[in-house]
């Protein structure tokens, strides 16, 4: 026997997920567990409340299935495109096979969305689903601040 920590299996990587937590190797001190990169976890057969995004600058969205407005999947020159709306929010997600990001959400399966991180994950293969670019607007303020103007 080591002393050494043996590194996550993804079974206690998905664990750690579904708590919540930020994997070890999604966190921002540089901290890197050799897993591979996983756009989302989706819990096959299991409904969930709503589920997490983790961006790759260390900031957290929760949204709640029941709060969901509108959610769109598109083809772009960059990519496919994921919108939602979600009271008073929206997120744009980019990447690449988001099909099953989408299903997840209309099952409400998703529990959470991961940012890549080239830094974290340098190995990613082209036919894995990644989100590389993820923006939330909240609507709210800029409406706030169209009342304010006039």
């Amino acid at each position: 026997m080591t002393d050494e920590p043996t590194p996550h299996s993804r079974v206690a990587d998905r664990i750690i997920r579904s708590r919540g937590e930020v994997p070890f190797s999604q966190r921002m001190d540089g901290g890197n567990d050799a897993q591979a990169y996983v756009a989302a976890i989706i819990s096959e057969g299991f409904p969930h409340m709503g589920f997490s995004v983790f961006c790759k600058d260390g900031s957290r969205h929760g949204f709640l299935y029941h709060n969901l407005e509108n959610i769109e999947l598109k083809d772009g020159n960059h990519g496919s495109y994921l919108k939602l709306t979600h009271r008073g929010k929206a997120a744009t997600l980019r990447g690449h096979h988001l099909h099953d990001i989408f299903n997840g959400i209309m099952e409400h399966t998703l529990q959470a969305i991961y940012e890549f991180d080239p830094a974290a994950y340098p190995d990613v293969k082209e036919e894995d689903a990644i989100i590389d670019w993820i923006h939330i607007d909240d609507v709210n303020q800029h409406n706030e601040a169209d009342n304010d103007s006039q």
